[in-house]
């Protein structure tokens, strides 16, 4: 019994494990008697201290110890200074040296010292992938580079890219877009879009 009791810690991590998004990249969180720690596969990697564990990216997470929250390395120590877990903007997951922030109900973008590089005027922000992502502005959604600025037209959703190509909502019809913004697959211009492609959007509102 009290094998078991040590060992569901880490069962419950490698289940979050399974079913993390594909674009995590290191050990995953996992909780035991409130407080987190990272695993693998191959066991406990970063012992058990945290009272605030965020998923991994290949920068590093997002993590809290009492009050102190920063970027934390594979090793279990901090990248970047720390800051104090009550002050904003609070940071999402960093990804090529930006990360999400929310501000007031508005989206922006700061680097590691948490400076603004982008301001706060989205309703919502995604993590940058090869040097773009996508955000919503009003009831359209659009890709941006790292200076902010929109570099695909506007579109009534859309979704990140995958092997270079994201799904995109024109009207009631889904197309497929590059990443210069051009049509690999235009949306059909009759056949409209499959009821499920809303509700998803709903999740990125």
């Amino acid at each position: 019994m009290k094998a078991w009791s040590l060992l569901l810690p880490i069962v419950i991590g490698l289940h979050v494990f399974a079913q993390t998004p594909c674009n995590t990249s290191g050990p995953v969180p996992f909780e035991d008697h409130e407080k987190w720690g990272y695993l693998s596969a191959r066991g406990i990697v970063i012992p058990l201290r945290f009272d605030l564990a965020g998923l991994f990216t290949a920068e590093g997470a997002i993590a809290c110890v009492a009050n102190q929250c920063g970027l934390l390395g594979r090793d279990g120590s901090f990248v970047a200074p720390t800051w104090n877990r009550q002050s904003r903007p609070f940071p999402e997951n960093y990804a090529e040296g930006l990360a999400p922030a929310n501000k007031d109900g508005q989206w922006g973008y700061v680097d590691r010292a948490r400076n603004v590089v982008i301001p706060f005027k989205f309703k919502y922000a995604g993590q940058f992938d090869d040097g773009m992502a996508r955000v919503r502005m009003n009831d359209k959604f659009f890709f941006i580079n790292k200076e902010g600025t929109r570099i695909t037209p506007e579109f009534e959703g859309a979704f990140d890219f995958h092997e270079g190509l994201a799904a995109v909502i024109v009207g009631k019809n889904v197309g497929y877009i590059r990443r210069d913004g051009s049509f690999a697959l235009p949306p059909p211009t009759r056949a409209p879009a499959a009821s499920i492609f809303p509700r998803v959007l709903q999740r990125f509102a």
